[in-house]
């Protein structure tokens, strides 16, 4: 079975993006929060993932490669309409790049306001937050 991390943005981002909106970066390189770093540096190896997944409130699923220009937008702040809009594009994305969801494992590297109605239908585990940083403690599992 496959690991894929999904990893919450941040909205921390590269302080040259912000001066030049108009530029677009890679998604791996825009995100500089603590979270998303850790989550990238030392999560998905910790958990042993195959590969990894950005989530974006603005932009749903996100490659890491994939260039981005510079945004300051929230899921969390969302209305719950939106969100379960959301995430019915990132999960037909997922089975757009991964195929057959139900052989694959996800560890959600990501506050509830992203992981809230996917966890739902995912084979996965959301670790914990603690005071908006990231623990790699499992909060909970599901088995979609």
């Amino acid at each position: 079975m496959k690991t894929i991390g999904l990893v919450s943005c941040s909205a921390a981002k590269l302080k040259e993006a912000k001066h030049n909106p108009t530029k677009a970066y890679p998604a791996k390189d825009l995100y500089t929060g603590y979270s998303f770093k850790k989550s990238i540096n030392e999560g998905l190896a910790k958990f042993g993932c195959d590969g990894y997944y950005i989530l974006s409130g603005l932009h749903g699923l996100v490659e890491s490669d994939e260039e981005i220009k510079y945004y300051n937008f929230y899921l969390g702040k969302q209305k719950a309409a939106y969100k379960r809009e959301w995430s019915e594009k990132v999960y037909s994305k997922l089975q757009e790049k991964l195929g057959d969801l139900g052989q694959v494992e996800f560890i959600f590297f990501a506050g509830d306001a992203y992981c809230h109605y996917l966890k739902k239908r995912l084979n996965c585990k959301v670790l914990r937050f603690k005071n908006r940083r990231i623990t790699f403690d499992v909060k909970e599992e599901h088995h979609g």
